[in-house]
This record gives C-alpha cells, sequence and structure tokens, in this order.
C-alpha cells in the first residue's frame, strides 16, 4: 500500500510539472548543468557527454552524444536506484531527449518521481546525414513485417549506430554507478518508435556485454526479424496502437508470439483505436504498469 501510494503521489506532482523549455538550458559544456525541476523530488543533471562529438558536430545537439540523467532526491535503495533508460523516436533523422511537445520527457521525470533514476539520451541522427536512398521508418514498416526478414541496409545502419550509443550509455552507466548510487544490475530499456528499434536492438540482437538488459519496454517498436530473437532474452512489456499507420501492429504480435514460443515472460497491451507515438498517452495512464513491471523484475 505504500508503495502505491508513493507512485500515486508521483503521478499527482506530474500533472504539476513545469515544461522542459521552462528551464535556463544555455548551451551544453563539459560538466553536466544540475537544474532544479519543479517537482521536489527530482534533481536533473543536463547535457552529461557519455560519447564523442559526432561528425555533425556540437552545433546540433540533438545529434549529439549527450544525455539527461533525472535522480530522485529520496534515498537510494540498498544496492543503488534501479534505471530506467529511455530512448526517443523521430525515425533516426529527428528528435530531441528534451522535447515536451512528444511528451519524452514527462515519461523521464515520471520515473524519476517513482523512485528511478531515469536517463533519456539523444543518439546520432544516421539518416539526417547519411540517407542516400532516402529511405524511413514508416515506408519499411507501415504495411507489416518485412518478407525478407531484413529491412533496407541504410535503416538497419540507422539501427547499429542508435543501438551502439546506447551501449556507451551502458558504459557510463557502469562507470558511474557508484557516484550516482545507480544499480548497474537493474537497468531497464525502453523506446518509442525508433527509439523502440534502437532498445530492441541492444537488448536482442547487439551482443553487448556491458550490463545486463533486465527487460524491456517496447513502444510500438519492430525489429526486421522477430523470429530470429535467441536465448537469452530478457521479458518485454508491449505497448502499440492498432490504428499505427507508420509501424504495423503485426509487430507487437510478431514478438509476443517469439517470446512465448522461447518461454519469455511478455505482456502485450494493444491501444484500441490509438495511432503512432502515444506517449502523453502512456505517461497519462500506463506509468504505474511500467513501475511494476519493472519491480517485477
Amino acid at each position: 500500500m505504500k508503495k502505491m501510494m508513493k507512485w500515486a503521489l508521483g503521478l499527482a506532482v506530474m500533472a504539476g510539472f513545469a515544461a522542459c523549455e521552462s528551464l535556463e538550458l544555455p548551451g551544453y559544456t563539459a560538466e553536466p548543468q544540475v537544474l532544479e525541476t519543479s517537482s521536489p523530488f527530482t534533481t536533473l543533471y543536463k547535457d552529461i557527454r557519455y560519447g564523442e562529438v559526432p561528425e555533425s558536430g556540437p552545433e546540433d545537439r540533438t545529434s549529439d552524444r549527450l544525455m539527461d540523467l533525472y535522480i530522485p532526491k529520496f534515498a537510494a535503495p540498498k544496492g543503488g536506484y534501479p534505471v530506467f533508460l529511455f530512448v526517443h523516436g523521430g525515425g533516426f533523422s529527428g528528435g530531441d531527449k528534451c522535447d515536451t511537445g512528444k511528451g519524452y520527457h514527462d515519461i523521464s521525470r515520471a520515473m524519476a518521481e517513482c523512485g528511478f533514476a531515469a536517463i533519456s539520451m539523444n543518439y546520432y541522427l544516421t539518416l539526417k546525414y547519411d540517407n542516400p536512398s532516402k529511405v524511413s521508418c514508416s515506408a519499411e514498416m507501415k504495411n507489416g513485417l518485412p518478407a525478407t526478414g531484413t529491412f533496407h541496409p541504410d535503416l538497419q545502419k540507422a539501427i547499429d549506430n542508435a543501438s551502439d550509443d546506447a551501449v556507451a550509455v551502458l558504459e557510463w552507466i557502469k562507470a558511474h554507478a557508484e557516484q550516482y548510487k545507480l544499480n548497474p544490475n537493474h537497468v531497464v530499456v525502453c523506446g518509442g518508435s525508433a527509439g523502440s528499434m534502437t532498445v530492441l536492438q541492444l537488448a536482442y540482437f547487439s551482443g553487448q556485454r556491458v550490463l545486463p538488459i533486465r527487460g524491456v519496454v517496447n513502444l510500438w517498436g519492430g525489429v526486421a526479424n522477430p523470429s530470429a530473437i535467441e536465448l537469452p532474452a530478457p521479458p518485454m512489456l508491449i505497448y502499440h496502437g492498432d490504428k499505427d499507420d507508420l509501424i504495423h501492429v503485426d509487430y507487437a504480435h510478431a514478438f509476443e508470439a517469439r517470446l512465448q514460443e522461447l518461454g519469455v515472460r511478455v505482456e502485450k497491451h494493444i491501444l484500441e483505436g490509438k495511432g503512432h507515438a502515444q506517449y502523453t498517452y502512456i505517461r497519462k495512464n500506463h506509468i504505474n504498469d511500467i513501475v511494476e513491471f519493472m519491480r517485477s523484475l
């Protein structure tokens, strides 16, 4: 009961959060900015550099290797705060970790309110700078899974590059766990759309051995061939709209079928009448479900 009250308190406070744009966000520096949010329960470390400046240069912060860290102000549990790593969408050509219009910022802050160290990362947007074939996620995925079991090479390259950046964030978590009281053995990854494609690649296909991934929250994402997932595979929580016209809902069904076949825990929620990128809906209606999923792992 006490836990549920704490979660409810977090959700209530969320309604009064100030927008990210209302914070003073000058140009990032070598050291992260420490910002007080409108919530009395979290501290925000803004624009932490987790990797090298990409070829696009530091002027394009949306494509730079920067992350925001939201830390609860109440005492860390034994072993440290469990970590919620969030990756935004944008088709590997756009998006920003701080985009309140999409709801990315609110989801990360909500999870910190509920007791998790939340990380929201930017990553190199490959298709913004290197897309000779003019490929897009929607063109590849709106009609269902590819018959060949593969994506266009340019799209797969974008996914791999973003996943590599997510691996670098895992390395940062491992290196700074003691400093920020993080639990490197309890990391759950979450993403929406292209961000979900990134964390799915990270968790099931990258082969990374930096840190164990305890679970995946898949918000309307997909991979070219879910049947290629093999053990060991972390549990998955899925949300996908049945009216999604950018990434077909068949991806959600395919994940469920494959993970059930492998005997891996999977929870699928089809959002009836909902289209793509339902971040605000998730924040308002399903944060407690994500919290329950994370705490159960």
